[in-house]
């Protein structure tokens, strides 16, 4: 036999092997057999990878798979398994960061991440820890992998935080524009925590307006603020009315029950790095 045709003939009884050595049979009600690597399952359908090919079929179609019967058993979501390890890795690297264990917490929330490519908390968590060892340009990064997500349970934490990166960099139309955009992702009605957060982002726009002397658009955001239930002394605005800058903009939020600073603003640690104060 020819060299060339017997390589050939190798690598075709190889391949089929590993494919077949992966594959479930799946048996359907019409005597057809198809051999697939399954990639979801749902209480309606499968989905298998069929030579590369990505094929549906409808759980009233199929008789069994792997000599199971489709009626008595039910067969592993391998979707579900992936997104539980991802889980999994995401909580181990929150328990990490509430031992300050920064580094084991980047591993556990970069596996995570590998696992499910779109989880915004991964993201905005490993984020979190990148801060505390104050790796800035990684940190701004990840908030920029949340936004980019567009999540509604992180995407405010992440504008309030990258917001006030920015103005640590002294970029204050760019924090102008994160503050923009996390106040903009969660339109009314909206529950307390992602209101509680939507103060925040006002508050912290609004004084970046003062400080531009912009006294209209500060003003229209203590509207913003007070419209979901915080408020500002009635003296602050007095002044700003009058034209005064020099102020510093402290408001009583409404809090939420939902919130804890862990999953949202890392006050503490921006105020120990230069950041401008949340409280």
């Amino acid at each position: 036999m020819d060299k060339h045709k017997l390589i050939s003939l190798i690598l075709v009884i190889c391949l089929q092997f590993s494919v077949s050595a992966f594959a479930e049979t799946i048996v359907l009600k019409s005597g057809e057999i198809v051999e697939g690597k399954l990639i979801e399952k749902t209480d309606k359908y499968i989905k298998i990878d069929f030579q590369g090919v990505p094929l549906t079929y409808f759980l009233d179609e199929i008789q069994s798979v792997d000599k199971v019967d489709i009626q008595s058993a039910t067969i592993p979501n391998k979707k579900v398994d992936i997104q539980e390890t991802a889980d999994s890795a995401y909580q181990k690297g929150e328990n990490y960061m509430s031992q300050q264990n920064f580094d084991e917490a980047i591993i556990e929330f970069s596996k995570a991440i590998k696992l499910d490519p779109r989880s915004d908390k991964a993201y905005y968590s490993r984020g979190r820890a990148y801060g505390a060892k104050d790796d800035l340009e990684k940190e701004l990064a990840d908030y920029d992998q949340v936004i980019n997500i567009n999540a509604p349970e992180t995407i405010q934490s992440a504008c309030i935080n990258r917001g006030m990166a920015y103005e640590y960099k002294g970029d204050l139309d760019k924090a102008l524009a994160v503050y923009s955009k996390g106040i903009e992702a969660i339109p009314g009605p909206m529950s307390s925590k992602f209101g509680y957060l939507k103060q925040i982002l006002y508050r912290n726009r609004a004084q970046i307006y003062l400080s531009r002397k912009e006294f209209d658009k500060a003003l229209d955001d203590i509207q913003g603020i007070e419209k979901l239930g915080g408020s500002v002394d009635l003296d602050v605005i007095n002044k700003i009315k009058n034209h005064d800058s020099n102020i510093e903009l402290k408001v009583a939020f409404k809090e939420s029950p939902e919130y804890y600073p862990g999953e949202s603003v890392e006050a503490n640690r921006y105020n120990n790095s230069g950041y401008k104060s949340l409280e």
